[in-house]
This record gives structure tokens, sequence and C-alpha cells, in this order.
């Protein structure tokens, strides 16, 4: 995407910004009240973040099925990244 949007340094710089202080990284997610919680579960690090948190400090076992489902997520991601690069590869001579 890089090489057709010029731009888009920039906003993976302020994505990877924005997701870091959206995920309970530095906080607690029993410290965002539990009317705003369904914004930090969109993220798709929240998920990662609690589940570490509670095996390493808690002694709980991750629940599985939620980090499967990232699994999933992350792999679809990745397909259809792999399959636009495979599409638009032809074009990059003609932009570079």
């Amino acid at each position: 995407m890089g090489t057709f949007l010029r731009d888009m340094t920039q906003v993976a710089g302020l994505l990877c910004t924005a997701l870091l202080f959206l995920s309970p990284i530095f906080y607690s997610i029993e410290a965002v009240p539990e009317h705003l919680r369904w914004i930090i579960a969109l993220n798709p690090v929240t998920t990662v973040v609690v589940q570490s948190r509670h095996a390493l400090f808690n002694g709980q076992a991750p629940e599985w099925g939620a980090l499967g489902l990232c699994l999933a997520a992350s792999l679809a991601v990745f397909v259809a990244g792999f399959w636009l690069f495979r599409r638009v590869r032809p074009a990059f001579a003609d932009v570079v």
C-alpha cells in the first residue's frame, strides 16, 4: 500500500500509536468505565494483552477461544493483504 499511497507511513505510525494508547497496556481494563469498555474491546491488541495479563499476574489459563478468534482474524487480514499484494504487484514498476 505504501507504494501507491505515499502518506501510508504517517498513517501507520498514527494508527500504531492509537492502538497502543487505546489498549490496556498502561492501565487495567477494570479502570475503564463499564459503558466505555466496548470501545477498548474493539482494539485487536486488547484481547492478547488482557489474556497475557491474566496468565502472568493472576496465574489463570488464557481463554483459548478468544485467542483463537484473534488468530483467525489475524490470518484473515494476512490472507487479504497477501491477495492484494499479489494483485497489484505488476503495477509496482510503473509507480516506482
